[in-house]
């Protein structure tokens, strides 16, 4: 069997370099390379720590993606990250507390990395806890980089080629977060 675009499927990391990770799909011995913006992970920094933590012998689920027209057919171009993406989009829990993580802070919201999922969401000030504008300021205000929080997933889409994950500090609905942003505009 040769695997086509599209075929997803087990793999051994058989080497890797600054770029990737070269993999051998188990089922069909054949071999292809994943670059780092194709391992998991829905922003350069998770996936650049992917590849600083993935070691010759890891099994991976890898799916065969379209290669360009007059580049080295020799290996596969595969993907992790779509695979993964495609779990997150199917199963994270939008009705359930998260473990996240504060990656970064902006004027408009938190940064936070989701350890359980292997992705980053944004958490916007609108939807901090707090009744008003005074309360969700000083929630702000009491977050920092590194501390450990509990989030809602509001919203999980694909936007292009990336994934995009909405959060909120308590449950609320898909509509009455782009209702609150509408209105912050």
């Amino acid at each position: 069997m040769k695997a086509q675009t599209g075929y997803t499927g087990t793999g051994v990391v058989s080497y890797k370099t600054s770029t990737g990770v070269v993999v051998r799909l188990e089922e069909t011995g054949e071999t292809g390379f994943v670059y780092v913006a194709r391992l998991r992970g829905n922003n350069p920094k998770i996936r650049d720590q992917r590849l600083a933590t993935i070691e010759k012998g890891d099994t991976v689920i890898v799916e065969v993606i379209p290669g360009r027209e007059g580049h080295d057919s020799r290996w596969l171009k595969l993907s992790e990250k779509k695979v993964h993406d495609d779990l997150v989009l199917a199963h994270m829990p939008q009705d359930k507390p998260i473990r996240a993580v504060v990656d970064g802070v902006a004027p408009y919201g938190i940064f936070c990395y989701l350890p359980e999922w292997g992705v980053a969401g944004l958490l916007h000030r609108l939807c901090l806890s707090g009744a008003n504008r005074a309360e969700r300021d000083r929630s702000y205000e009491g977050i920092t980089m590194g501390d450990t929080i509990e989030v809602f997933a509001v919203k999980i889409a694909m936007e292009g080629d990336r994934l995009k994950i909405w959060l909120a500090e308590e449950p609320v609905s898909e509509e009455a977060l782009s209702q609150a942003l509408r209105q912050s505009a």
